[in-house]
């Protein structure tokens, strides 16, 4: 079940991905991207180049500050 995030929470792709997926987002190394939800060691969030745009991602892929 994804659970908000408490605080305001960004971190930094760490891992290229292509997006591949449907509804994946291409992530490039060193994209930000803001947190916004939490699941088993996945975030769902959005890219900070198209606000728009929401992905979800391993936070393998996802160095957060």
């Amino acid at each position: 079940m994804w659970t908000p995030t408490k605080n305001k929470k960004f971190g930094v792709v760490v891992y290229s991905y292509n997006g591949s997926v449907r509804y994946g987002l291409p992530l490039e190394i060193g994209d930000t991207v803001q947190i916004s939800e939490e699941c088993c060691g996945w975030y769902r969030g959005s890219s900070m180049r198209s606000k728009s745009i929401k992905t979800a991602g391993s936070a393998d892929e996802i160095f957060d500050y």
